[in-house]
């Protein structure tokens, strides 16, 4: 950590940010080099797919050990000027909470957090953030939003 007037070093945009190991999905497991350059672009490509605006406050369930949560999630509020809430770990009954102490305005994860969320109990209570379940759908959820209609889009087809 440095001074808040202490200039950034210089960063070549092709050099290796971090490598990230594969479970082998596609083939043997590998560690796979992520560079500057791709994480920024794909954390930009985020913001813009999230509508993520300065100000938001975005809560982050991934962990940080995964690059959705160390890159996408990561990156991308702090590239809009937006609050990151990043939780300890996954708990639905915490990630609702989270959203309601901290006035959350976007919750975004992999589908099984955001079904497991939207599954909770808690769910349609003092909620006022917009949950992302992919590219295709888009549940707002708040206090007047009836746990019925929420899980009819998360039903609805692709198109």
């Amino acid at each position: 950590s440095g001074s808040p007037t202490e200039p950034l070093p210089e960063v070549d945009p092709g050099a290796a940010a971090q490598i990230q190991y594969t479970s082998g999905t596609t083939g043997c497991p590998k560690g796979a080099i992520i560079h500057h350059r791709g994480f920024t672009n794909n954390a930009r490509y985020v913001a813009a797919q999230l509508q993520i605006a300065p100000g938001e406050i975005v809560v982050n369930p991934m962990p940080l050990f995964h690059t959705a949560g160390s890159g996408c999630l990561t990156l991308a509020p702090m590239q809009m000027q937006a609050t990151q809430v990043l939780m300890p770990l996954f708990d639905p009954a915490l990630l609702l909470a989270l959203n309601d102490s901290e006035r959350g305005t976007i919750l975004a994860g992999v589908p099984a957090m955001l079904y497991a969320a939207l599954a909770h109990p808690q769910a349609m209570i003092n909620c006022n953030a917009a949950i992302f379940v992919n590219s295709r759908d888009v549940v707002v959820v708040d206090a007047h939003s009836k746990p019925s209609a929420a899980a009819a889009l998360l039903r609805r087809p692709a198109t």
